[in-house]
């Protein structure tokens, strides 16, 4: 990240302020020992090193004047280097916090806008004369033209599993997926609160929803649980030939319903069993 790279470059800059003004500190202490030595020298020497001591007292007193600069120096830019880190700390802080807040925000938006767009399709779909006709005659040629129509569309819409069609009593009379899901047809649903909901409906503007249910296999899951969950794996095996690179489009749309869809059973099973600090 580009704004990480900037508070590692500011880091880097003071700290090697910090090791260059080090060393001149440490240069100017062995050049104060070395005029030291050198005024005694001249005490020895008499009148021929008097000269010589002079000048070895003025590098005295330059190192001395240089050190107090670097120790200065030192202090002006550990102080500046602390307040270039706290202000890239913060900017950091806020530039995550407002990247988290947009990403949230998008996540968000695509959500309520895909949410609209298939209460439309089902809308639309319902409108649809192969639909229309199997309701009202649900012959089996009908039913069987309905549960095409309904195959091409789930061809082009890769987000749904099946699409179910149901008659004014609650039982499947087509579905888009019979291949994949053959016990489907005659499946009753009256007793489902979404189809309930459905039912007392007014006009074609108006649709229901329902939450991801409890199913047979979540019951069976939630039945093999004797003791509190600390940990839930779920790592389901699902080929694809070539890779998910060169699979189809709806044959990674599978594995991910597999996927995502046996991992919220298996959550949904154990919610009652999950221990304090468990793992998923």
């Amino acid at each position: 990240m580009q704004d990480n790279r900037i508070l590692e470059l500011a880091y880097a800059i003071a700290e090697t302020t910090r090791d260059k003004v080090g060393a001149i500190e440490s240069i100017m202490r062995e050049t104060e020992i070395l005029a030291l030595n050198a005024r005694i020298e001249a005490a020895r020497a008499g009148a021929a090193g008097a000269a010589f001591g002079v000048v070895a007292e003025e590098m005295g007193r330059v190192s001395g004047s240089i050190s107090g600069i670097a120790r200065g120096f030192r202090g002006e830019v550990e102080a500046q280097a602390r307040r270039l880190e706290e202000a890239g700390t913060e900017m950091l802080t806020e530039l995550r916090g407002q990247r988290f807040t947009d990403l949230a925000l998008n996540a968000v938006e695509i959500i309520d806008r895909n949410l609209f767009e298939r209460s439309c399709d089902v809308r639309w779909w319902a409108t649809d004369s192969a639909v229309v006709d199997a309701v009202e005659t649900p012959t089996a040629d009908r039913r069987a033209h309905a549960s095409a129509r309904l195959a091409t569309i789930l061809r082009s819409y890769t987000v749904y599993l099946d699409l179910w069609i149901t008659d004014r009593q609650g039982r499947v009379i087509a579905n888009g997926r019979p291949d994949r899901y053959p016990g489907v047809v005659g499946h009753d649903v009256a007793g489902q609160a979404w189809f309930r909901q459905a039912l007392a409906t007014t006009n074609g503007d108006d649709y229901s929803v329902a939450d991801i249910a409890r199913d047979e296999a979540t019951e069976r899951i939630a039945a093999c649980l004797q003791a509190p969950v600390r940990m839930l794996v779920h790592g389901p095996g699902v080929a694809v030939a070539g890779g998910v690179l060169a699979a189809s489009t709806a044959a990674v749309v599978d594995a991910v319903n597999i996927k995502v869809g046996g991992m919220l059973r298996l959550v949904r099973a154990a919610d009652g069993w999950l221990a304090t600090g468990r793992h998923i």
